[in-house]
């Protein structure tokens, strides 16, 4: 029987050695790459993060919008106080209409007067000395108020005044006379024709 015997033992043969340069650049572009998918990975949910968090902040700013909108508007639905306003201006305007309607429709028509007779009449008179400065119908007068220079320059205008084609033949009802610093101030009244001429 032969016996053999293996001089070559586990002690001689060659180890592999596993920190090679190679293992090593081999093991490094590895972790790289997997930190490289890490990151990018993180990188995109940041990114996923940002753009839902920048729709979630429009959102909530488009609700907050819309809720002062309606706030805006609910207080102007329960703010009455312009319709208030608008309607007791359109109550005024309609009872000031309705006070015309009625003093037109109860004008009686033999107290109308020519009143362009009367203007032109008063028109016509000189007036250097004498100033007109209030003019109206009161019922069934006319009076008239008005500045002069001096207290002879009244009876004078008024004589005047009664021979125009209108006041031919009136008698004044009513004369005052009142004297200030400033001017001398005179109010003079006469009936309206009750003929309507």
């Amino acid at each position: 029987m032969k016996s053999r015997i293996n001089l070559y033992t586990s002690e001689l043969r060659p180890k592999k050695e596993f920190l090679t340069l190679k293992n090593i650049a081999l093991s490094w572009m590895a972790c790289l790459l997997l930190f490289g998918i890490v990151a990018f990975v993180m990188l995109n949910l940041a990114n996923k993060s940002s753009t839902e968090l920048a729709a979630l902040q429009a959102q909530v700013k488009l609700t907050k919008n819309q809720i002062t909108e309606l706030s805006a508007q609910l207080q102007k639905k329960q703010d009455k106080s312009q319709h208030l306003q608008k309607l007791a201006r359109l109550d005024s305007e309609l009872e000031k209409k309705s006070q015309l309607i009625s003093f037109i429709e109860n004008k009686k028509p033999s107290s109308s007067v020519a009143y362009s007779k009367v203007m032109n009449d008063l028109a016509r008179l000189p007036s250097a000395n004498i100033s007109l400065k209030r003019f109206r119908f009161a019922g069934t007068q006319i009076l008239m108020q008005g500045v002069a220079n001096r207290a002879q320059h009244v009876p004078q205008w008024m004589e005047m005044l009664k021979q125009s084609e209108y006041f031919a033949g009136k008698e004044f009802a009513q004369f005052t006379l009142n004297t200030t610093e400033q001017a001398l101030y005179f109010e003079v009244s006469t009936k309206l024709s009750q003929e309507g001429q």
